[in-house]
Order: C-alpha cells, then sequence, then structure tokens
C-alpha cells in the first residue's frame, strides 16, 4: 500500500513578508546611508572646499614670465627630499594656479613589520619646494585632513583597505535591492483606478500628523528620486566591488574591455623598472599617438603616468576627444615595465566599448563630473534627501515598534481580567 503524499505548494511572498525585508534591510543599512548622504553632499564640492580650507597648501600663483618645473623633475626634487619615499604615480597636467599635488608611499612601522602609508605632499610647481603634507585619509580633525578624512568616511568608513570598501560595497547591494522593494511597496494592490490610488503615494499631507508627515517624507521622498538613489547604488557598488561583483556581471551583459584581464599579475612586485620615468613618458607618446593617428581621435593634453609594480607595467593616459568627465583624462596605454623593448599590453579610453561608456557615464554622474554646477548642487539635494529617508524609516520602525508593544501589554492586560472589570474599566475610561 502506497502512501498518499500531499505536496504543497511553498507559500507566495506576501506583502507583508516584503514590508519585513524592506523594513529590516532598511535597519540594518540606515546608520550607513546616513554617513554616505551626508559626506556625499559635501563631496560634490570637495576641491573647492578643501582649497578654502588650505589654500596654503592647495594654490600657488602663476608667475608671469616663469615656466613651471617639467612634471617629472619635480617628482624627482620631491622624491629625493622625502625620507624613505616612493612615488608611483604622478600628475603630468595641473590646473592653472595650483600646486603640484604628489600620492607618496612611505614604508611605517616597526623593522619587519613596514607597510606603505599614503601621504599627499604639495609642492611650488616652479622650484619642486615642499609646501606641506598630509596623510591621507588620517583621523586628524584639523583643517588639512577633513576633507580627506570625509572622503575616506564616504568611500569605506575610515576602515583599512579592502575591508571598508566591501563592507560598503555589500551596503550598496542591499540598497540597490531594497530599492526595488520599496518601490513595489508604494505600488497599490489591484489594477483598478490603479493610477488614481497611486497618485497619494508621492504627495506629502503636510497637514497631517507628525508620524503622518514622517511617513510621507519617506515614500514620497523616495519615488520621486528614485531613479537616482538607483543610479547611486549601482554606481557605489562599481566603485566598492567593482571586480568582485560589478564587473563580471556587466560583462555577461554587454561588451566591456576590461584592462585588468590582460595585464600579468606578478608574484612578486617589480622593484626596478626597465625604463626610468622620462623613457616610459616618451614611450607612451609614441604608443598614444599611433592610436591616435590610427584610431582618428583627438589628444587634449597628457594626464597622467603611473607604474604599476604589482602587474609590472607602465600607464600612460591622456586626455582625449574620447574623454568627456571634466576631471581626469582616461584615455590610456599600458605597455611592460619589465623589458627595455617596454611592448604594449592594452589600450583603454572612456568609450572602448558599450560597457564601458555605460561606466563612464555612470562614474562621472556620482562624482559630478558631468552637466557642471547643476548636477552637482543636485547631488548636494540628493544626499541630504538620502540622509532624510534613512532617519524617517528609523522613526517609522520606532513608532510601529512602540505601537506593537502597547497593543501586546493592552491584549495581556485584557486577558487577565473579567467580563466584570473591563466593562468597569471600560466605563471608567468613557
Amino acid at each position: 500500500m502506497s502512501a498518499v503524499i500531499n505536496r504543497q505548494p511553498p507559500p507566495a511572498m506576501n506583502r507583508q513578508t516584503w514590508v519585513l525585508m524592506h523594513r529590516y534591510a532598511g535597519l540594518a543599512i540606515a546608520g550607513f546611508l546616513l554617513i554616505a548622504g551626508l559626506t556625499g553632499s559635501l563631496l560634490a564640492f570637495l576641491d573647492e572646499l578643501d582649497i578654502a580650507l588650505v589654500p596654503e597648501l592647495r594654490l600657488a600663483p602663476e608667475r608671469p614670465g616663469a615656466a613651471p618645473l617639467d612634471p617629472l623633475v619635480l617628482r624627482e626634487r620631491v622624491e629625493r627630499s622625502l625620507p624613505a619615499a616612493r612615488i608611483d604615480y604622478h600628475a603630468l597636467h595641473r590646473p592653472a594656479g595650483e600646486s603640484a599635488r604628489l600620492y607618496v608611499n612611505r614604508m611605517e612601522g616597526p623593522p619587519g613589520q613596514q607597510t606603505p602609508v599614503l601621504y599627499e605632499v604639495f609642492a611650488d610647481p616652479y622650484t619642486g619646494e615642499v609646501l606641506g603634507e598630509r596623510r591621507w585619509g588620517a583621523w586628524v580633525l584639523d583643517r588639512a585632513h577633513l576633507m580627506p578624512l570625509i572622503y575616506n568616511l564616504h568611500y569605506a568608513l575610515s576602515l583599512p583597505y579592502p575591508w571598508g570598501m566591501w563592507l560598503f560595497g555589500a551596503i550598496s547591494l542591499v540598497w540597490l535591492l531594497d530599492g526595488f522593494v520599496g518601490f513595489y511597496l508604494t505600488l497599490p494592490r489591484g489594477r483598478q483606478r490603479f493610477f488614481s490610488r497611486w497618485q497619494p503615494s508621492w504627495r506629502v499631507k503636510w497637514a497631517g500628523s507628525a508620524y503622518r508627515l514622517n511617513f510621507d517624507l519617506h515614500r514620497a521622498a523616495s519615488l520621486w528620486v528614485w531613479a537616482l538613489l538607483l543610479l547611486f547604488a549601482l554606481s557605489s557598488i562599481c566603485l566598492n566591488l567593482g571586480h568582485e561583483v560589478y564587473m563580471p556581471v556587466l560583462k555577461r551583459i554587454v561588451p566591456t574591455v576590461d584592462v585588468h584581464e590582460r595585464l600579468p599579475n606578478l608574484a612578486t612586485p617589480l622593484e626596478t623598472p626597465a625604463l626610468d620615468w622620462h623613457q616610459a613618458r616618451e614611450r607612451g607618446r609614441a604608443l598614444m599617438a599611433e592610436h591616435a593617428r590610427r584610431d582618428g581621435f583627438e589628444l587634449v593634453h597628457e594626464d597622467s603616468l603611473m607604474l604599476e609594480r604589482d602587474h609590472g607595467a607602465w600607464r600612460y593616459a591622456v586626455r582625449s576627444s574620447h574623454d568627456f568627465a571634466s576631471d581626469h583624462g582616461r584615455t590610456a596605454v599600458y605597455f611592460s615595465a619589465a623589458t627595455p623593448e617596454a611592448e604594449e599590453i592594452a589600450f583603454e579610453h572612456p568609450t572602448v566599448a558599450p560597457g564601458n561608456t555605460f561606466t563612464s557615464w555612470l562614474m562621472a554622474l556620482h562624482m559630478g563630473k558631468v552637466f557642471g554646477l547643476p548636477w552637482r548642487l543636485l547631488i548636494v539635494v540628493l544626499g541630504l534627501v538620502v540622509a532624510m529617508l534613512s532617519v524617517t524609516g528609523v522613526v517609522i520602525w520606532l513608532k510601529k515598534r512602540r505601537a506593537r508593544r502597547a497593543a501586546q501589554r493592552a491584549g495581556a492586560a485584557d486577558a487577565g481580567t473579567g467580563p466584570g472589570e473591563r466593562e468597569q474599566t471600560a466605563h471608567q475610561l468613557a
């Protein structure tokens, strides 16, 4: 005799399940998004604020009739003047009126346990004299360190690499998914008069109770900026989990050039490159000129030269007609630093493939490097909205939690009294 097994289908996820998911995902990331929103509003004007705070470091007035030092000569002078310093990245272009900025790694710590520590050094572009320095992202609350600290809080909570990046990347992933859940919860049930019944979700009842106002602000504000919230959540995943999550998924969807797939990974970082910095710049210029001639793009100015020791490669970057962001040139050629022939390894620019074009726009929008002042002001407002959504979400949870506890206490008290007592109590309350 065979047993009859009643196979019930798994219960579908009802609305209450999504409510719980939205509630606890929101609570888990609210504090982090509060920090990200407030710091992001400030970072929309990072350079302007930093220059206002430390003009003695950031500014170097132009000297009519005097020629600034060749960038690589300046680099050599600064490196010689600093103890135990190594400069593996150097800018080849400087905004007029600003000092030269160099990123210097110094080995610090007890003997045998030294690790590289990043410093930002400012130098006079005409003499190479060091104007000052600061440890990047250090917990020092003074004028010089304030904006780098805010940057590191926004990017990685000032936690050690890569833990802070990964943590904020995971938070961004939860934020992205929770955005879809929150949007779904604003939709009215059923299809009849759908849009007319959805309209209240977009409005704020300013004359309502404090709780109603808090709830309406949370729901309506998130709807009005929903697409922007998704954009910034996705770009945050790209910034913090680029190699781990973003690029593998993107390459499955659209054609994408990932130069890191082509760069060799050395067991031991390259100590001494086959070409010196001047030779590497000349080689980079020759390779870039050949690409410009062959592909038909225009060179605007040099941007930077970088020695990637882990890959045994040089990266020579320029600003070209392919670049649309207002900060750095990202048209770059990679070539070997391990051999005198300096063979080309890879070439990239912001629109080299559909996936790269999408990513370049994503990053430029996140950093406020397109559409000028109006977009940066919008980023400021959006950062404040993200902070407001974090606070109002927690307030909604606290109000509902208190209401549930009050109902539970009332139910327990009600269960412990007889009908006559309940009637007498109701009469007294009336």
